[in-house]
């Protein structure tokens, strides 16, 4: 029993040290997204139905995102850990009159696990710079669904599913401010690199999206990263 108890205040005692040198971060923000092909091919969808005069009601924006990390300091000025990181963005394309309603809509979510290195290079009333750099798996899934309504009751519906895989690199620059003993605000404006990609079909591995031209469709969310959020300092 004295052994039980001796490896457990062992453990506890190791997992608290370890604990100790975390800093968990949540944060949120805001980034732009290339996506220049599937603008081109929601824009095929519009002029192909250009005689119904479809209004073209969101382009796949910059929007939202999210993301949550946990690290370890090397020492006190260097950090390495893992993240993972949520963004949406969309299109659609809309008309709707007496005799009936057409809708076009592109939902595209991104789903991120990477790595990341974190240098605080600099401290000054309280606040510290970092240069941070991540690297990282991204799947993303797109949904293409086609509404037509004709009234009274008629209505048809044509969707499918496209994923893809590729990986990106995320350089940032941000800083800490602390906020309470163990939790600091931190904010960082940064750039994201991906590696363009294919978008293939999930029913259909073999069959790739294409425009009206018979092009493949490139998926690019590079663009800008602005974050903010809070860390937790286990230090």
């Amino acid at each position: 029993m004295r052994l039980v108890l001796s490896v457990i205040c062992v453990l506890a005692f190791v997992s608290i040290g370890i604990a100790q040198k975390y800093k968990i971060s949540l944060k949120s923000g805001y980034g732009t997204y290339q996506l220049n092909d599937l603008r081109g091919l929601q824009n095929d969808f519009a002029t192909q139905g250009a005689w119904m005069h479809i209004e073209k009601v969101q382009q796949l924006p910059g929007y939202l995102n999210y993301s949550v990390s946990v690290e370890y300091f090397v020492n006190p000025k260097n950090l390495i850990g893992i993240n993972g990181a949520y963004y949406t963005t969309g299109g659609r394309n809309h008309i709707s009159d007496y005799s009936g309603e057409y809708a076009l809509n592109m939902p595209l979510n991104g789903y991120r696990l990477g790595v990341q290195y974190r240098n605080v290079f600099a401290g000054f009333n309280k606040i510290n710079m970092y240069v941070s750099a991540d690297g990282g798996m991204m799947l993303s899934v797109l949904s293409i669904s086609e509404t037509l309504t004709l009234y009274p009751d008629h209505s048809n519906t044509e969707a499918v599913d496209f994923t893809s895989i590729s990986f990106t690199f995320d350089p940032s620059v941000g800083a800490w401010y602390p906020l309470a003993k163990k939790v600091s605000l931190d904010i960082s404006l940064g750039y994201q690199v991906y590696l363009e990609s294919t978008l293939f079909n999930v029913d259909n591995v073999e069959s790739e999206l294409t425009d009206f031209r018979g092009n493949p469709v490139r998926l690019n969310w590079s663009g800008l990263r602005l974050g903010i959020g809070i860390s937790y300092n286990l230090q």
